[in-house]
């Protein structure tokens, strides 16, 4: 069950690589689209690098459907040229909480809030 969270985590990041909102709705079916649009505009980026560190596991209920978790990130976006080419980085700690439908249903994230990593 863990490692069908982390292939989500994987899922995620390379919806962000691709500058892709619709991969991250279908990974994160209630983020908010229209701002991912957006936030991964192909106007003001050319590319992104996504990075998850190990998740520390908080909450795993596999017959409830739910896990908690708090994981590290690293996030890359690369200007275009035309908004000066230089790289924009993020060092993030995301506490997530992941969900079921049934166990035969696949896995996918509910929420996440989104805090600076801490120094």
């Amino acid at each position: 069950m863990k490692g069908k969270i982390k292939e989500v985590l994987n899922e995620y990041c390379k919806a962000i690589e691709a500058l892709d909102p619709v991969g991250i709705q279908k990974q994160w079916p209630s983020a908010d689209i229209k701002s991912f649009r957006v936030q991964l505009s192909k106007a003001k980026f050319n590319s992104a690098e996504c990075k998850f560190a190990d998740p520390v596991f908080e909450l795993v209920d596999p017959s409830g459907g739910k896990v908690k978790l708090h994981v590290d990130l690293k996030e890359t976006f690369f200007h275009t040229f035309q908004d000066g080419g230089k790289a924009e980085k993020a060092d993030l700690t995301l506490d997530m909480a992941f969900s079921q439908a049934n166990t035969r249903s696949p896995w996918h994230i509910d929420t996440i809030l989104f805090k600076p990593k801490k120094k």
